[in-house]
């Protein structure tokens, strides 16, 4: 017998039983620190359920399990990566089973970090949450920012900077994002076992620094007054193991200051006092020419001779200019009748402890000689001016004496003046004076009127002699003599064009012989000419 499709359909619905769960678990994904509610419902009020992950019975402890009435509730209060598996439900001998998968947290956890007292250290960490709000601890102390601590975020990287760290930072750290956390540990060890030790020492001799460190492969830098030292001949750097080390060979007083090692931002200091060489200093000297100069020093020790030496050379103590009186911890330098020469910078050197001293020579004369450039027929006055009034002056020229009617000396106070009237190309030289034993020198040149002058001629009777000469300039008065006698006779016949001049004797005769003169504006020149007369 065939069924009615309306049949079959009613017998279908009769054979399907109701579902017990009105709400059945689900699949749940979640972050670390999340509370998970795993939940279902069933038909029936009075029934109980058994709880299961990856087949196992849960047992209560960090699980709650709850009924109320028809509904089950599985609470995992702080989900980890650890609840992560299948979950199932038995009620009645009804099961339903869901999924937990718990995302970390953080990407990138905090680190353990051993350092020094004094670096600047920094933990970082990453998690899944773009800005998420993270939370610093140091035990149960919780880190805000300040001078010492830098809390940064940026997108899902967060990092908290310790800066100088110190001994008491050790200690637990901890980050955590809402119920999750992550714990480090930061160790500050002690920098240094040993620290430096000022020191004191007598200019000359050498002085160590020595510091322990507490970690033989941390690394420093000596310095001396905030200046990092380079290891030299003059500063010699050692290091070996925790031990360093630094020699400071012959000290000068230079050399006193401040030292420091320095590991990362830790250091330890000292102060090395040297103590000077020299009870008593060459001193400054400034004097006159012609004086003599006493340089004397005297060191706290019995020591060896001094060496002196001006401008970086050595001085000869043998010669009658210098001279060196030594005694036990004690040197002079004598220096004689000092001139402008001697003004410089001295040293004593005694085994490599020098000090310097500057002697500045000042000028006897205030106003010194000066060259002087005239013309002929000029008068020229040498003039100079001394520091005090003198007692002896002598002028000479070209190292002889002036004795000379021409030249006039005159004396005013410290002033002394050599007055040349008249002067002659002849007066060209060197003039000198000498004032109390000082001297200052300067040169005269005259120059010569004529540019061209005649010279003396001979020729025979009957002939023609010319005289000519060229001046350097125009004469305004210009006169012919012979023999010291102006010439007016006709026989001569003189020519001058601008500053050309010329006397012109015609068929000489015996009797022209003698001395030919020109004066031109008072500047005269003289020459001889000779009239040979004819044989018979």
């Amino acid at each position: 017998m065939e069924l009615s499709l309306l049949q079959l359909m009613y017998i279908s619905v009769l054979t399907i039983p109701n579902s017990y769960f009105t709400r059945t678990l689900r699949n749940i994904s979640c972050y670390e620190g999340d509370t998970v509610n795993l939940v279902c419902e069933v038909t029936e009020t009075d029934t109980s359920a058994q709880w299961y992950k990856d087949g196992a019975n849960i047992e209560i402890n960090r699980y709650i399990i709850k009924q109320t009435g028809k509904t089950h509730q599985l609470t995992i209060a702080c989900a980890s990566p650890n609840d992560n598996g299948l979950f199932k439900v038995d009620i009645n001998s009804r099961v339903r089973e869901a999924s937990l998968k718990v995302k970390a947290c953080f990407i990138k956890d905090i680190k353990r970090i051993s350092c020094i007292e004094g670096e600047h250290v920094n933990f970082s960490c990453d998690v899944h949450q773009e800005n998420a709000v993270l939370r610093w601890f140091k035990g149960n102390k919780e880190i805000k920012s300040s001078d010492k601590y830098v809390v940064q975020s940026h997108n899902r990287r967060h990092k908290l900077e310790i800066k100088n760290v110190n001994i008491g930072d050790s200690g637990e750290i901890t980050v955590k994002v809402k119920n999750c956390t992550r714990t480090s540990t930061l160790e500050v060890r002690k920098c240094f076992n040993q620290h430096l030790q000022s020191q004191q020492v007598i200019e000359g001799y050498s002085v160590q620094f020595e510091c322990e460190l507490s970690c033989p492969d941390d690394v420093g830098v000596w310095y001396k007054d905030d200046l990092k030292i380079e290891s030299s001949n003059k500063s010699i750097i050692t290091k070996s193991g925790k031990q360093n080390r630094l020699v400071v060979k012959n000290t000068s007083l230079d050399d006193k200051g401040e030292y420091s090692f320095k590991v990362q931002n830790i250091s330890t200091k000292a102060t090395l006092i040297v103590e000077d060489y020299f009870e008593i200093n060459p001193l400054n000297t400034t004097c006159k020419e012609g004086d003599t100069v006493h340089l004397t020093c005297e060191a706290i020790e019995n020591s060896l001779p001094a060496q002196w030496r001006k401008d970086g050379l050595d001085i000869d103590t043998n010669g009658g200019k210098f001279s060196k009186h030594q005694t036990q911890n004690a040197s002079q330098l004598i220096i004689r009748s000092v001139n402008q020469m001697d003004s410089g910078c001295y040293s004593v050197d005694i085994s490599g402890r020098i000090r310097n001293a500057y002697v500045t020579v000042t000028d006897y004369f205030i106003k010194p000689l000066k060259d002087i450039e005239c013309r002929e027929g000029e008068t020229a006055e040498f003039r100079c001016k001394s520091i005090e009034s003198p007692s002896t002056v002598e002028w000479s020229k070209n190292g002889n004496l002036i004795d000379h009617n021409r030249c006039i000396k005159k004396q005013v106070k410290h002033t002394n003046k050599l007055r040349i009237q008249y002067a002659q190309p002849g007066d060209s030289g060197c003039y000198r004076i000498s004032v109390n034993a000082r001297t200052s020198e300067a040169f005269l040149k005259v120059k010569d009127y004529f540019t061209m002058s005649f010279n003396d001629i001979t020729c025979k009777e009957g002939e023609t002699a010319r005289f000519k000469c060229v001046a350097i300039e125009n004469g305004m008065v210009v006169k012919w003599y012979k023999d010291n006698k102006e010439i007016q006779s006709d026989k001569y016949i003189v020519e001058q064009k601008g500053q050309v001049y010329q006397l012109t004797i015609n068929n000489g005769d015996p009797m022209d012989t003698g001395y030919y003169s020109i004066r031109v504006n008072g500047r005269t020149r003289t020459a001889f000419l000779m009239i040979e007369g004819k044989l018979l």
